[in-house]
């Protein structure tokens, strides 16, 4: 399994020195990286270059045993190629939905830059803090598998929040936090209950299922979990509402309100894309026996048709001032003896 986690660093400058640091930070908490991807901006390909003669100097003092520990310590770079900037989408994605939250939330505001680390460290937990699937099996357990556990072993926690004092500093950097925290935390929320025009079949939320409840009264990193225990069709056979076990106990929740965690909601959309092209596979063949059935039928009715009217005929050529009539093929007789008649 694949999946995205957000590690957020403050520097002061663009510069490579900069991002080096940046990066011990980062290698000095959660391990070095084997492998970095990038695009060719120059404080990347300057610390690049300053990573390969780190590596190279080091092979030079130390003895043999070393390197095969020091081997493991080398990090590979790839950079993308130049005026492609849609090749990192996949982490450029996650981090421009941020960015663009914050310059919303934080406007014109000037934070120093203790105060900014604090709220990017507080971000960067709330986003990977965010379910992905089911820890376990069991109906009964509501814990959740997050890019945290993959970080830290665990959910990230955040501090509550302990003063009312609006004019405290700290009351100013947690505004901002929920504020992004909400904006975001819709956002995501929108993408895994995307609802289009029912094109085709969509799955219907299960017994056992575990969702996520959209709560917006809940702080910071919380993710209100529930198992889905009963299920309340229409008449139609759709599922609208559903009775959830929670934390508390029983609650009827209508279902647009609810999201399946998306390892569990890609796991069906497969499924779902399977019997579609299963589906389509069988009406190819429907269509394909009907389309020669037709034919069929059509050069029996023609060969029919011909039997019956063949015989004699004779081509009259009319004037140009003699009038003539058309009348239904319904209405008339082909008169075939005396005694017998046939309508067509």
């Amino acid at each position: 399994m694949v999946t995205k986690a957000l590690h957020l660093e403050l520097v002061s400058d663009l510069s490579s020195a900069a991002f080096l640091a940046a990066l011990r930070r980062m290698s000095a908490r959660l391990g070095a990286p084997c492998h970095l991807y990038s695009d060719c901006r120059t404080n990347f390909v300057g610390a690049n270059r300053a990573i390969q003669e780190e590596y190279e100097q080091l092979r030079q003092i130390f003895d043999d045993n070393f390197l095969s520990v020091l081997a493991n310590m080398n990090i590979e770079w790839h950079f993308n190629a130049p005026s492609w900037p849609s090749a990192g989408g996949l982490w450029e994605r996650a981090v421009q939905s941020l960015k663009f939250h914050l310059r919303r939330v934080m406007g014109e505001q000037r934070l120093t830059f203790e105060e900014y680390s604090t709220v990017l460290a507080q971000l960067e937990a709330c986003l990977n803090s965010r379910p992905l699937c089911a820890l376990t099996k069991n109906i009964e357990d509501l814990e959740y598998l997050s890019p945290a556990h993959y970080l830290t072993g665990g959910a990230g926690l955040t501090i509550i929040q302990t003063t009312e004092d609006a004019r405290t500093r700290w009351h100013l950097t947690t505004e901002i936090l929920q504020q992004i925290w909400k904006k975001w935390k819709s956002e995501y929320l929108l993408e895994l209950t995307v609802r289009t025009k029912w094109f085709r079949p969509q799955r219907n939320i299960e017994i056992g299922d575990l969702v996520t409840i959209h709560d917006d009264n809940l702080p910071a990193g919380k993710w209100p979990m529930a198992r889905v225990f009963e299920l309340h069709p229409g008449s139609d056979g759709h599922v609208r509402v559903g009775t959830l076990k929670t934390e508390k106990g029983y609650l009827k929740w209508p279902i647009v309100k609810l999201s399946i965690l998306p390892i569990q909601k890609a796991s069906s959309d497969s499924d779902s894309s399977e019997q579609l092209q299963e589906n389509k596979t069988r009406n190819k063949r429907s269509i394909g026996h009907s389309t020669l059935h037709s034919i069929v039928m059509a050069l029996l009715f023609f060969t029919t048709l011909v039997s019956t009217v063949s015989g004699t005929s004779n081509i009259t050529h009319l004037n140009e001032k003699q009038t003539l009539y058309f009348n239904p093929l319904a209405k008339l007789q082909l008169l075939t003896g005396q005694k017998h008649s046939r309508n067509y």
